[in-house]
């Protein structure tokens, strides 16, 4: 019988290799540098971008000991690094949170050297258990309310709307592959718990909207759909690309 392959595309492919210089768009509070990291053989030092700072302080204390550091930057427009900086460029969980997907995009191949890895994670919404659906119908909702509030964040993507993004890009190859998350059990953790009660939080943003109500009722079938159906990570889709 084939052993079942338990490493992710990401954890595989960089194994043997250096990182190099690396870059992190839409970085967060760097989780997905902290990855990288423990995937890639080595690397030289690692750079968080963000639009928003809120979370540099935690990552900074996560990373105080590596050679990371953090930039507010608008990720469509990385004027602040020249052409061909560097080795590395990735961006994990925030296609679906940026205004300009494209512009985001080019601007990572722009950075990116000659040879260069361009590595993606993203959640996608298609062919899914119906304890991930879960997963995607309450971040779609939240998606709604985010968007009422001025805050970017569209609906997550099919997976080959994913793919269609990376080829566009015209790289010399890339790769994708299915991941599922092995770090969390929502419905053992406590993650399926709390995320039962932020929704009355997230209705409560909108109180006063014309929209309240009918997002009051949709947030209410979405609890009852956990309740029954239960409660998962949705898959993500791995890419590694060579530019």
């Amino acid at each position: 019988m084939k052993k079942k392959q338990t490493k992710s595309l990401i954890e595989r492919k960089l194994a043997k290799l250096s990182g190099g210089r690396i870059l992190d768009v839409a970085t967060g509070d760097g989780g997905f540098i902290g990855k990288l990291i423990d995937a890639f053989a080595d690397y030289d030092e690692a750079i968080g971008v963000d639009i928003t700072d809120k979370n540099f302080e935690e990552a900074e204390k996560k990373f105080e000991k590596d050679r990371v550091s953090f930039m507010k930057a608008d990720a469509a427009d990385l004027h602040l690094f020249n052409d061909d900086s560097f080795d590395t460029v990735s961006i994990a969980a925030g296609l679906h949170h940026l205004p300009d997907i494209q512009a985001v995009i080019r601007e990572m191949k722009r950075v990116l050297k000659p040879g260069g890895i361009l590595i993606i994670r993203e959640m996608f919404c298609d062919n899914l258990k119906e304890k991930q659906l879960s997963d995607v119908y309450l971040h779609h909702w939240s998606a709604k309310i985010d968007r009422l509030l001025g805050i970017s964040h569209n609906s997550t993507l099919k997976k080959q709307e994913i793919i269609d993004i990376v080829e566009n890009l015209g790289l010399t190859a890339y790769e994708a592959g299915e991941y599922n998350c092995r770090d969390c059990d929502p419905e053992k953790d406590g993650k399926m718990e709390r995320e039962l009660k932020d929704i009355d939080k997230d209705v409560a943003k909108v109180k006063g909207l014309p929209q309240y109500e009918e997002l009051k009722t949709e947030g209410e079938q979405i609890r009852q759909r956990i309740l029954i159906n239960g409660y998962a990570c949705a898959t993500m889709l791995d890419v590694i690309g060579i530019k």
